[in-house]
């Protein structure tokens, strides 16, 4: 939900990541997650990528059919989830053919598998799944819509709910509490 808060931070901005991976997740002396490499960032509505990360990068952009939107960010945001919990990237078969080519193929046809961890609810799986549909208008349409259903989930296993971090300048319209000044305009 932090990271979460830094992406929709992004958004907000008019700002893309284009290149949301576990790598760029990096953790500060408390424990905060912080996005970070804005390497090949874009404006929203600008040229796509003259890079990627084959792995967390969504269909539309590996087959060049669009250059991407905040949708784009949401599949990588949740194809990193995915990763976090499963221990390696959504596409990567294990002791299998884990070339680009391959990842490739499996991303632009395979349906995203089931993290294989008794301990991941069904409602988690079924959210990252979404995340990582085939077809940018099946995902939650904003990383805030995400965020969403991430709370879905703490709630439905009784826990805190984490409340998204953003900029002072705004309310947090979606989730209807106010937005918590982050100091730098991205949250961690």
């Amino acid at each position: 939900i932090q990271v979460g808060s830094a992406v929709e931070t992004s958004h907000r901005r008019g700002v893309l990541h284009r290149d949301i991976k576990p790598q760029n997740i990096l953790t500060d002396s408390y424990g905060e997650p912080a996005l970070t490499d804005f390497g090949i960032a874009a404006t929203q509505g600008g040229d796509g990528p003259d890079a990627l990360s084959v792995p967390w990068s969504p269909p539309e952009i590996l087959d060049g059919t669009s250059p991407g939107d905040q949708r784009a960010d949401v599949y990588s945001l949740g194809a990193t989830l995915w990763h976090l919990l499963a221990g390696r990237s959504p596409f990567e078969q294990p002791g299998g053919d884990n070339g680009t080519f391959a990842l490739l193929e499996r991303i632009k046809s395979d349906p995203p598998p089931p993290i294989q961890r008794p301990d991941v609810p069904d409602r988690l799986q079924r959210l990252l799944r979404q995340a990582m549909a085939k077809d940018p208008a099946a995902r939650p349409q904003s990383a805030m819509e995400l965020i969403g259903g991430l709370q879905s989930v703490e709630q439905e296993l009784r826990l805190p709910l984490t409340r998204p971090v953003l900029p002072v300048d705004g309310q947090d319209r979606d989730a209807g509490t106010p937005a918590r000044d982050t100091g730098s305009g991205v949250a961690g």
